[in-house]
């Protein structure tokens, strides 16, 4: 929710020192940010980066489904540093071309096996 010039000169080497220091960091991180999902794969012992939504900016999914080159770079850096947030489950073959760790909602009733089975036939693991 900074510049990506702010980010490099006081969130980085913060956050590295935080991360390297307690063996490893979670970087949350509102969907506003997420032009900079590679700028943060980068740091030093960040370990996943997980997205929440902002009003008028496009969510996760979003992002992966209807915005091309926002989703190259998520794609890219998800393969340095997990990304983590909501994809809807229909489209979780988008998933499989990086890493992420994936919320699904299932609605009232239903069985959460089903999109268990979905994930593991979209995903990219042996």
């Amino acid at each position: 929710m900074i510049s990506r010039e702010q980010a490099e000169t006081f969130d980085r080497p913060a956050a590295e020192k935080l991360f390297t220091h307690t063996g490893g960091g979670f970087f949350h991180n509102h969907t506003v940010g997420l032009h900079q999902v590679d700028l943060v794969s980068s740091y030093r012992s960040a370990l996943v980066q997980w997205f929440v939504g902002d009003p008028k900016q496009p969510t996760l999914a979003e992002a992966l489904l209807d915005h091309p080159a926002l989703r190259e770079k998520i794609l890219a850096a998800s393969l340095q540093c997990p990304v983590a947030g909501g994809v809807p489950c229909e489209r979780l073959d988008i998933a499989a071309y990086g890493r992420f760790i994936l919320t699904v909602k299932c609605p009232d009733g239903v069985a959460p096996e089903p999109f268990v089975q979905k994930a593991r036939r979209a995903g990219n693991l042996s």
